[in-house]
């Protein structure tokens, strides 16, 4: 038992080497490569079988055919729907490391241009439930950049549109965290300027009635012309969490505690962020607000009626019922339209006791 180990052992020690080799001269190494699947093979039969289970070799063996499969395109091409079959069978069940082996890979696989980016994004989204932060951060930067990068080198219209098809049906979803990914793709692809034209700015304004808070949030600071905002109050993994915290304060409304500790970090954040955003401004970053995201809309009037529709049904946080109004007014001011019953219910919030009597006078100057 302990040679068969050790035998197992300078097998895979040996593997970075073949690796280097097969790449070189792939037609020599042929027989090899045959062997080598067939010992990944029989191991994932065994992985299959406990997929709770990690296992350093397996994950060892599924990267080196990672990186020498597109050497070998007869057999290799197979080696990719392998991976997200046992990722889309096991991916609740599966060992975290076990996870991320496999989506390395399948990254790996995509950079060298092995099969199309849509092949992999059904399983990415169902991925994006797992309770791993790394791996959720990792997969949404990967997809971005993926599609700007193949934006670069060819633009597709037909591989465009049917990515647009795809995170819309998943910004309509039920699933929260399936709708904020694709939110998040949406506006990280327009605000790269990948995705900007009309269609992309119509089919994100339908995440502007979506029953998550954050999304609807993040959508109107989009279409106000923010370009910074937004975007952090539906992904987790954002770079600076305190800043995360003070975005989901803002969107849920939880403002004015009364403990004096709560208000000394709120002030350290406060003032963290204005360091981080004077920093921006002397790089010469363009923060001037833009309109043309809101110009693009085609029916920018069944729109209002629907966001006003929400609002006045009530429950919602008080600092989201402002962005929303202020989101309202900006549609009627740029498409000069017809909303009678929107300024009623704005002369509800202009009473003594109100506290945020600017934004609501701001709205109205719209």
């Amino acid at each position: 038992m302990a040679a068969t180990e050790e035998k197992e052992q300078q097998k895979v020690m040996s593997l970075p080497q073949l690796q280097n080799l097969m790449k070189k001269d792939p037609e020599a190494y042929i027989a090899e490569y045959e062997q080598q699947w067939s010992h990944f093979d029989s191991q994932m039969e065994i992985f299959k079988l406990k997929p709770q289970k990690p296992s350093s070799t397996f994950g060892e063996q599924v990267m080196f055919l990672a990186h020498v499969s597109p050497s070998f395109p007869k057999k290799g091409s197979a080696f990719p729907d392998l991976l997200i079959s046992a990722l889309n069978e096991h991916f609740e069940v599966m060992h975290a490391s076990m996870r991320t082996t496999l989506v390395q890979a399948l990254i790996l696989l995509r950079n060298r241009d092995q099969f199309s980016c849509i092949r992999t994004l059904p399983m990415y989204f169902k991925l994006f439930g797992v309770q791993d932060k790394t791996l959720r951060k990792n997969i949404f930067a990967h997809i971005v950049r993926d599609i700007v990068q193949m934006n670069t080198k060819c633009k597709s219209q037909k591989v465009n549109y049917e990515l647009r098809d795809f995170f819309f049906a998943r910004l309509k979803e039920s699933e929260t965290e399936v709708a904020r990914h694709a939110c998040a793709a949406f506006i990280s692809l327009y605000r790269q300027g990948v995705w900007k034209d009309a269609h992309v700015v119509n089919l994100m304004s339908a995440g502007l009635v979506h029953p998550d808070v954050k999304i609807a949030a993040a959508l109107a600071h989009l279409f106000l012309g923010n370009k910074t905002k937004g975007l952090e109050g539906i992904l987790d993994e954002s770079e600076d969490e305190e800043e995360a915290d003070d975005a989901d304060e803002a969107i849920r409304g939880i403002v004015g505690a009364k403990k004096t500790a709560n208000r000394v970090k709120r002030a350290k954040r406060v003032k963290k962020a204005a360091l981080k955003t004077a920093k921006k401004g002397k790089k010469g970053e363009n923060t001037a607000v833009s309109f043309v995201a809101i110009d693009l809309l085609h029916d920018a009037q069944t729109l209002a009626d629907r966001v006003l529709q929400r609002l006045s049904k009530g429950g919602e946080p008080f600092l989201f019922r402002l962005l929303m109004l202020h989101l309202i007014a900006r549609l009627v001011g740029r498409h000069q339209l017809q909303l009678l019953n929107l300024y009623p219910f704005l002369l509800k919030y202009l009473v003594p006791t109100q506290s945020e009597v600017t934004k609501v006078l701001a709205a109205l100057v719209e």
